[in-house]
């Protein structure tokens, strides 16, 4: 489990445009681990995946904050080999790497 919550702390490409970056706002929970929770905001010509989950180490929450942005669609954050990219998944909603899928959260 601590795995597959690790995969998604890490991210892609920082690179170009908001398009459709609408669709990623907003607050957001794991669908598998309620602790774990992302809130996407605007911040100037990008965005900040603001995530709180449990530390590896000792199990208590942590936050971190990582700029992201999006292109053709798909939300991107971090380089490198720590990449991650998440997308909108049109039929359920919700919103998924590969590794978690997390719910919007109703307000």
């Amino acid at each position: 489990m601590r795995k597959t919550l690790f995969a998604i702390t890490f991210a892609v490409l920082l690179s170009a445009c908001d398009k459709g970056g609408d669709k990623f706002l907003g607050k957001w929970v794991s669908v598998k681990w309620k602790e774990y929770k992302l809130e996407i905001v605007q911040n100037g010509d990008s965005f900040l995946v603001k995530e709180t989950r449990p530390s590896f180490v000792d199990g208590k929450l942590q936050n971190i904050n990582k700029p992201a942005t999006i292109k053709d669609g798909i939300l991107s954050t971090g380089s490198g080999l720590d990449q991650n990219t998440m997308s909108v998944d049109k039929k359920t909603g919700h919103l998924v790497n590969g590794n978690a899928e997390f719910e919007r959260v109703k307000e």
